[in-house]
């Protein structure tokens, strides 16, 4: 866990109106990123807004005087975005050592998308065009330095969980309802230095068993 500080910082990428941010009380030091000018002037009510390409290197001396966050989220951002992996390394860049990741988006592999497959609702969204599973964004993660620590299929406890959407399982004519496993939050930490050389000499090591294997 975090140490005691007298304010934690927390940035969203792509944080919308700031509903996320407005969560938060004033002992945080608040940012996010977004681009809609009418998203921004609404959500600056709870933070300071930033504009910034997600997929190019973020300035932090411009953001937050060059200091790296304790926090990072994004939700429904990552599948918006044609370069993911320079997404995820923007995200590890300016989080502090230890600091932790919190990242939503759609489940493309979900029992909904297997079954419904085109009508898949997230599928009808043509500015979705990276498009992950639990098993390829836990790669990518993991590939970019972060250890994941839990993840999470929000849906029980939402006002999509009734009996309505739970009917309209069985017309696969129709677009897909939304249900459990849709959407995916991943809870991530940086790794180290330490943890990072550790991990690359695990991968090397096995790496190495698995080719004399195949000699």
């Amino acid at each position: 866990m975090l140490k005691k500080k007298t304010n934690p910082s927390i940035i969203d990428l792509g944080c919308g109106f700031g509903f996320f941010l407005s969560a938060f009380g004033k002992k945080w030091n608040k940012h996010g990123v977004e681009i809609s000018k009418k998203a921004k002037s609404y959500s600056k009510k709870w933070g300071t807004i930033h504009e910034s390409s997600l997929v190019k290197k973020i300035n932090l001396k411009k953001i937050n005087s060059g200091k790296k966050f304790d926090f990072v989220f994004s939700y429904h951002v990552i599948e918006h975005l044609s370069k993911p992996e320079k997404f995820i390394e923007n995200c590890h860049d300016i989080l502090k050592n230890d600091g932790y990741l919190i990242l939503g988006t759609p489940n493309f592999d979900s029992g909904c998308a297997r079954r419904f497959k085109n009508n898949y609702r997230f599928y009808k969204d043509k500015t979705h065009i990276s498009l992950f599973s639990e098993s390829s964004l836990s790669r990518l993660l993991q590939d970019k330095g972060f250890k994941i620590l839990a993840v999470d299929f929000p849906y029980f406890d939402t006002n999509h969980f009734n009996k309505k959407n739970f009917n309209r399982l069985t017309n696969t004519n129709k677009v897909s309802p939304p249900f459990y496993g849709n959407i995916m939050t991943f809870y991530c930490k940086k790794m180290n230095k330490h943890q990072l050389k550790k991990l690359y000499s695990f991968q090397r090591t096995n790496l190495r068993k698995l080719l004399s294997i195949n000699e």
